[in-house]
């Protein structure tokens, strides 16, 4: 576990060596893309401020897969998840769909698990449908919270 933090942290000698094949960068691009459609989905219901955070998810996504280097692109993308993570998780205790909504997101957790270990065993095509299904994962577990009435009616204009 420890060696996974590691590795995702430590910097590569040569940051300018792209990690994925441009054609594997490109389709992270695209999976990138439903962030944008779930934005859409929270502005439809009346989820303002929660639309930003797919919108600064997919900005940061795109921003590091059009060239994935290890550099400070790479970083700020992985705060960006982990705080998206954190809040709708925050936000998911005690939704109706509570227990679906943490479903899907352990199924994306493994996911990534498994992108990490293709990646370490060379296997770049497979790492990168694993990292795209997470995507897909983290978006369909954004949509699901989008359906209820969520906690915060605050936040919502």
């Amino acid at each position: 576990m420890w060696e996974f933090l590691k590795d995702i942290l430590t910097p590569c000698k040569d940051a300018n060596t792209t990690i994925v094949s441009p054609e594997n960068a490109r389709l992270m691009c695209y999976t990138s893309l439903f962030f944008f459609f779930t934005a859409i989905y929270a502005i439809a219901r009346g989820y303002y401020l929660y639309a930003l955070m797919p919108i600064i998810v997919l900005f940061s996504s795109l921003n590091y897969w059009r060239q994935p280097t290890i550099s400070w692109r790479r970083t700020l993308d992985i705060i960006i998840v982990c705080s998206s993570i954190i809040i709708m998780s925050i936000i998911a205790f005690g939704n109706v769909h509570e227990l679906l909504y943490f479903s899907i997101f352990f199924s994306g957790v493994l996911c990534y698990f498994l992108s990490y270990v293709f990646y370490k065993n060379n296997d770049q095509d497979r790492s990168t449908f694993m990292h795209g299904v997470v995507h897909i994962f983290a978006n369909l577990g954004l949509i699901l919270l989008y359906s209820t009435r969520l906690p915060y009616p605050l936040i919502k204009m």
